[in-house]
């Protein structure tokens, strides 16, 4: 039985290849070979694929059986999930007319019309019969397999994650849904958070269900029925999430039960589900919700404070209502939000614990080195979220958290205007920013540096944050400026990838061009962090910007990059700048008296080259036929300085 079940899964698989195209393109189509073959009359082929297409679905329609259920094994069950997600992608109302029948059988009447000789007035308005009835058969197998396979991980994430998503990825399905008796079962079970569909499934996959659902909106065509649909689908999570952070034994009992943490991570993720489906015709009801919980989600975050879990999806849920509810917001909501998110830092500061160092066991320390990573993605990804050019154009400067408070009181849009007793002041995207880079900065090290994500994740914020805030960063304690300059410094030497090592020099333009700035302006810059007799903070940037470049296999195309940061802070120190050449020459000479007269020449041709732009140096940005002379000259010493001394 169990060699039979195995062809069978096989089969189908091997059947949905055949005949569905792979959703890589926009729009899903018949493979080209099929369709030709179809629409030039070529005897029994559309007969061939009609009895495929029958078949493929009449596998999982078994589990509909409750006489035939338990023959169906959850791997063959996986299998044919994942060849009708492929299969309905394409066939299932498609958006391109099918060839023949097919058309007929599983489009709309209207594309259908005239296709095979079919009269159309055998169907009911908005598809053929044949074609609803599929449609409300794969949601009951969506949703059986959901119920009576528990424990069922993988079957349960091939029917959130692949068949549900192809089933609300058209509006045009979407619609249909909505008039199907099983979708709305389906919804109603969800949306009352009841036993059997929430149960079983992972934190994950609740979320990715919460999506697909919400996402299923986009078929209704009044607003006013696309918010009532919204509404009464995440409403019970909400006041779920609301109640347990008005309960009065919240910090002292509630906060230390392992089922009320994993009751409140069951809500956050399907919050983020919800959050994430966010459209055009469903953000408001969906903000003016989410606005509602801001209040009850930093209690929640202040008494769940040492559960790792809990704080790590409340700083993504963070990330997810900014990333999709920015481009949406007024200015005063966006002054609420940013406000909000500032308050979450704040807290996340004060009470985050896991960064204490203690002796454990080294899984125990690689356990609690993935807790970090995961909070600081988390992190990383809500700062960048932040810095969102929409959210920022919006709140810097426009609007004071005082004026908030009282706006949104008045349109009863936002239930949250700050903790108790704290003073409302202007807040603005830097500030967040900053903020957000003073807590990572102490616990970013190098070794998670390493994890791959998070280090891509953290350059990137560097260098919005060196281009934009120089000047909050020269603000920061030395200890966590110095830090900055390591992580920089990590990025240029110790990362083997070119993007990380891109955006390290990329940062550092932007602080050579504050240091510019500040040196037109006569103000010391980044030079107030430097260390009493030693060298300063530009010269020690300059040094390692030149040993990258000249004695280091770096490809041309960073070499390029760091020009810029370079010649103006060759401009900023020329006497740095010679006093490194002559270190340099005089290594050169230990190994070869020969070479280093060349070298010597060299690096003072470049020298002459960062000269000619000494007349702009009064300008804040040097003109573009000077940074492009300079470029120019760079790779040419850079590759003369390597043929001298032959380092690789």
């Amino acid at each position: 039985t169990s060699e039979a079940l195995e062809q069978l899964s096989w089969l189908q698989r091997a059947v949905a290849h055949c005949l569905a195209d792979t959703g890589s393109g926009e729009v899903p189509m018949m493979p080209q070979p099929l369709a030709q073959a179809i629409s030039a009359g070529v005897p029994g082929v559309a007969e061939a694929v009609l009895c495929c297409c029958e078949s493929l679905l009449a596998v999982p329609a078994l589990v509909l059986n409750d006489a035939a259920r338990s023959a169906m094994s959850p791997r063959l069950l996986e299998a044919s999930v994942w060849a009708l997600a492929r299969w309905s992608d394409t066939y299932l109302f498609p958006e391109e007319n099918l060839p023949g029948a097919l058309q007929v059988v599983y489009g709309d009447v209207e594309a259908g019309d005239g296709v095979g000789g079919t009269d159309p007035a055998a169907y009911p308005p908005g598809g053929s019969s044949k074609a609803l009835a599929t449609l409300d058969m794969l949601v009951q197998i969506a949703s059986t397999c959901l119920v009576a396979y528990p424990g069922e991980g993988m079957l349960h994430k091939q029917v959130c994650t692949v068949l549900l998503p192809a089933l609300v990825r058209h509006p045009g399905i979407c619609r249909k849904l909505q008039t199907l008796p099983s979708w709305r079962s389906l919804v109603t079970a969800f949306a009352q958070r009841q036993a059997v569909i929430t149960a079983g499934l992972g934190l994950k996959l609740q979320r990715a269900l919460a999506q697909s659902l919400c996402l299923a909106a986009s078929g209704i065509s009044r607003s006013s029925a696309a918010h009532e649909y919204v509404g009464n689908l995440i409403s019970p999570t909400a006041h779920e999430v609301a109640a347990l952070a008005s309960q009065p034994n919240l910090a002292q009992e509630l906060s230390a039960r392992a089922d009320a943490a994993n009751a409140l991570c069951s809500c956050l993720e399907t919050l983020r589900g919800a959050t994430c489906a966010t459209l055009a015709r469903t953000q408001a009801p969906l903000w003016t919700m989410t606005a509602s919980l801001l209040g009850h989600l930093l209690t929640l975050q202040r008494a769940f404070k040492h559960h790792t879990l809990v704080v790590a999806l409340l700083l993504k849920l963070a990330g997810n209502i900014v990333e999709n509810h920015v481009s949406y917001l007024k200015p005063d909501e966006g002054g609420v939000l940013l406000q909000w998110v500032l308050v979450l830092l704040q807290q996340y500061a004060e009470d985050n614990q896991w960064v204490k160092e203690g002796t454990a066991s080294k899984t125990l320390v690689y356990e609690r080195k993935l807790e970090a990573a995961r909070d600081l993605r988390a992190l990383l990804r809500l700062l960048g979220h932040v810095t969102q050019r929409d959210l920022s154009e919006a709140v810097d400067g426009s609007v004071s958290c005082q004026g908030v408070a009282a706006a949104t009181q008045a349109n009863s849009h936002c239930h949250y205007s700050g903790p108790p007793g704290t003073q409302h002041s202007d807040v603005s995207t830097a500030q967040v920013v900053v903020l957000g880079l003073n807590i990572l900065l102490p616990l970013m090290t190098t070794d998670l540096l390493k994890f791959p994500k998070l280090c891509s994740l953290y350059y990137n914020l560097l260098v919005y944050v060196l281009e934009n805030y120089p000047e909050q960063v020269v603000g920061l304690p030395a200890y966590h400026f110095g830090t900055l300059m390591s992580s920089l410094e990590f990025g240029l030497t110790c990362s083997t990838d070119s993007m990380v090592v891109g955006n390290a020099l990329e940062g550092l333009t932007g602080l050579a061009h504050y240091q510019q700035t500040c040196r037109v302006k006569g103000l010391p810059g980044l030079n107030v962090h430097s260390p009493p007799g030693g060298p300063s903070v530009t010269t020690a940037i300059m040094e390692r910007i030149l040993r990258l470049v000249l004695l280091e296999d770096t490809s041309y195309d960073l070499v390029e990059m760091a020009s810029n940061a370079l010649q103006l802070l060759m401009l900023a120190e020329p006497d740095a700048y010679v006093l490194l050449a002559k270190q340099l020459v005089q290594q050169a000479h230990q190994r070869d008296a020969n070479s280093s007269a060349r070298l010597e020449g060299a690096l003072s041709g470049l020298l002459q080259q960062a000269n000619l732009g000494a007349r702009d140096a009064a300008q804040v940005s040097l003109p573009k036929p000077v940074q492009r002379a300079f470029k120019e000259a760079l790779c040419s010493t850079v590759q003369d300085v390597r043929g001298i001394i032959r380092l690789r």
